[in-house]
């Protein structure tokens, strides 16, 4: 079976501020749309891979038997960090 790219990753959390603030503050995502408990983040062109949905559910407890997961996406981060380095060289 061949690896897809999901258009849309969703954040199931406590509570949205923390994981927004790092969204917006560090990783330079906007705000693009609200559904009931529901943000939509988007970074560059809202392509595959750049949108972040994050849904405010609470009633999460620490699990510490749980699975961790890893999600990426592209963000503008990456080549802004490389012309930073590139330009004090």
């Amino acid at each position: 079976m061949p690896f897809t790219v999901s258009t849309v990753v969703t954040l199931w959390v406590d509570r949205a501020d923390p994981t927004e603030r790092v969204l917006v503050d560090t990783l330079g995502f906007r705000p693009a749309r609200e559904d009931g408990t529901t943000r939509r983040y988007v970074v560059g062109d809202g392509a595959a891979g750049t949108i972040v949905d994050v849904r405010a559910v609470g009633g999460f407890g620490v699990a510490p038997e749980a699975p961790a997961s890893c999600t990426t996406w592209r963000s503008p981060w990456r080549r802004m960090r490389a012309s930073s380095r590139s330009a004090h060289a």
